[in-house]
């Protein structure tokens, strides 16, 4: 585990944490809790370059430390225990910034000494309940639960699963604030192999699940799905494939500039507008993605239809 012991060590981990969850912001724009901890680190960036004394106020104004145990804790994932811990070590750090040589501190009498022990004693105690307590009130990571009937690939039967994700319990616990982790289920037909989960998206909203989460189809080599975003699982080389490999396949298909209906005669002035904006034919709605022996996609003025080669993932038109 990665240790803080000095500003310098504070500032490298910082940058390394900075740029992971700069990564994230952009993986994932509309999960909220990665644009809180991006603020606030960026935040605590420009702060410990400019105070040796940070003050109350920003003392107060940082909160990832509580924020990553509200909203990640717990997880049995290596990479988001070593997020969550550098964090509590960045915010524990910044809580107790260093301001100088340590003053020379007269030794504290026997009844001081005894005071302290039982204060420390009573903080242990009430901690150890409280974290008793939130272990009790955290809903558990629910089971895999299937979203759609299974679609047969060589070797498995490969169905999408949807799983809730922990949360802490409350009394105004509001159920669209629940997220989804959304894995690949490969089962061996004939039993000699476990199951196997390969995630695909976390932190999905229950109301997405039902149109933005489906399996699409095989075309001899990968199976293609939509989940948020079109992708798909290379059985063969056992990888998976997403909007960007599709781009590097396809240089030529860009972005669709946006349509304008403001000229057409058909429609009123009072509600003419531009429909839509620039959209990428690669990341757009679930119902621009089909299937019939190859991946279909629809660009998004619904005026062509392109067919994706399995072999070299170049888009070709129908």
């Amino acid at each position: 585990m990665v240790e803080i012991t000095n500003t310098a060590e504070f500032s490298a981990v910082l940058d390394e944490t900075i740029a992971e969850i700069d990564a994230l912001v952009v993986a994932e724009p509309d999960y909220r809790v990665w644009g809180m901890l991006q603020q606030q680190l960026h935040a605590l960036k420009d702060w410990s370059k400019t105070t040796t004394t940070p003050g109350a106020e920003r003392l107060h104004a940082i909160s990832i430390g509580l924020i990553a145990a509200r909203e990640l804790e717990p997880t049995n994932e290596a990479w988001m225990q070593d997020l969550i811990d550098r964090l509590h070590l960045l915010h524990y750090y910044w809580r107790h910034w260093p301001t100088g040589p340590a003053p020379t501190l007269t030794p504290p009498s026997k009844g001081a000494r005894k005071l302290t022990m039982t204060v420390v004693v009573l903080v242990l105690l009430v901690g150890g309940s409280i974290v008793a307590l939130r272990s009790v009130a955290r809903a558990q990571a629910g089971p895999p639960i299937p979203l759609g009937p299974p679609t047969p690939i060589p070797g498995a039967l490969a169905t999408l699963t949807s799983s809730l994700e922990p949360y802490v319990f409350s009394l105004r616990h509001n159920p669209e604030s629940e997220r989804h982790l959304i894995q690949l289920k490969l089962t061996d037909p004939t039993k000699r192999r476990p199951d196997r989960l390969i995630p695909i998206a976390r932190h999905m909203r229950a109301n997405a699940l039902r149109f933005d989460a489906k399996l699409l189809g095989d075309d001899g080599q990968r199976l293609w799905f939509f989940v948020g975003r079109i992708g798909a699982w290379d059985y063969r080389k056992e990888t998976l494939v997403d909007a960007d490999d599709l781009r590097r396949a396809n240089p030529a298909l860009g972005t669709f500039a946006p349509k304008d209906n403001r000229g057409d005669p058909l429609i009123s002035r009072s509600v003419a507008r531009v429909a839509q904006p620039a959209r990428d034919l690669w990341s757009g709605e679930a119902r621009l993605y089909g299937f019939d022996g190859r991946l279909q996609v629809t660009t998004p003025d619904f005026r062509g239809v392109y067919a994706i080669d399995p072999e070299t993932l170049r888009a070709d038109v129908k």
